[in-house]
């Protein structure tokens, strides 16, 4: 399996309805659209385009559209956290394992607290 693009991804905005997820050289990796179309829309409602039938697609509002961009934008950050997770270890002791857990605890806090506040844009 391939390497993801590296990160930090931030969001920017080119055009004033499109936000882009950009790497930390300034490529664009995904495009948070202003509209979701409805995916197997010919098998779900029978038609040829997406734009024939107001049912294929919806609109989002700013917000929802730049909520979207900043979620994307955080998952290297989440996965790097992911990976750096301390790993379950067979403890001999109960003083051992009370002081892994503790530890846990605090490093899970802050990489959640971390996470939450790049998804929100802080």
């Amino acid at each position: 399996m391939s390497e993801h693009t590296k990160g930090p991804w931030t969001t920017q905005q080119r055009y004033s309805d499109t936000l882009s997820v950009v790497d930390s050289d300034g490529y664009e990796i995904v495009t948070a659209e202003n509209t979701a179309i409805l995916l197997g829309y010919r098998e779900k409602l029978g038609i040829d385009h997406w734009g024939s039938d107001a049912r294929a697609v919806r609109d989002l509002s700013f917000e929802e559209q730049a909520a979207n961009a900043r979620l994307i934008a955080a998952a290297p950050d989440q996965n790097a956290a992911l990976l750096d997770a301390p790993e379950p270890v067979r403890l001999s002791t109960h003083r051992e394992s009370q002081l892994f857990h503790q530890r846990y605890a605090i490093w899970y806090d802050n990489q959640r607290r971390a996470a939450i506040a790049k998804a929100a844009g802080r």
